[in-house]
């Protein structure tokens, strides 16, 4: 009996916990080249290694700066929703790096007669976000994002 008479009775009325599955190792290995190829992009920006087009005007530093650390930051936190099973997050990933496939693909040829080394890391990067997009969209990695997992 409860000692205090004025007390409400007591009743156990949470959510039972969600019982979360693992994060595929697919899912994890997408993220890593994803991070992997942004630190390699991110290595073509060394001055010397990219060389600017003469058509275009020069950038302030700081602008750059400020552009480049919104992209990393909007990279990095959609890997982490990516992780925490949120499928719109996977699916504005893949829109970013198609997008970004699209500016290096269009602007290749130019690109390499200007700096081959910058083209073919950029080329490097395309091929690890690719093979991490696919390994987002099939398999193990699908099936944890419809819930089957």
């Amino acid at each position: 009996m409860n000692p205090n008479p004025y007390q409400p009775p007591g009743s156990d009325v949470a959510d039972p916990p969600i019982r979360r599955s693992p994060v595929p190792a697919p899912v994890r290995s997408a993220c890593l080249l994803i991070l992997g190829g942004m630190g390699l992009s991110l290595l073509t920006l060394i001055p010397g290694l990219r060389a600017q087009d003469p058509e275009l005007p020069p950038v302030p530093l700081w602008v750059e700066a400020l552009w480049i650390g919104f992209f990393v930051g909007l990279t990095v936190w959609l890997l982490v929703l990516i992780q925490r099973r949120q499928n719109w997050a996977r699916w504005t990933m893949l829109v970013l790096l198609a997008i970004g496939w699209i500016a290096i693909a269009s602007d290749f040829p130019a690109g390499f007669m200007r700096s081959p080394v910058a083209s073919v890391i950029d080329l490097a990067v395309m091929a690890m976000e690719a093979f991490a997009a696919w390994q987002l969209f099939t398999g193990p990695a699908a099936r944890w994002y419809r819930g089957e997992g």
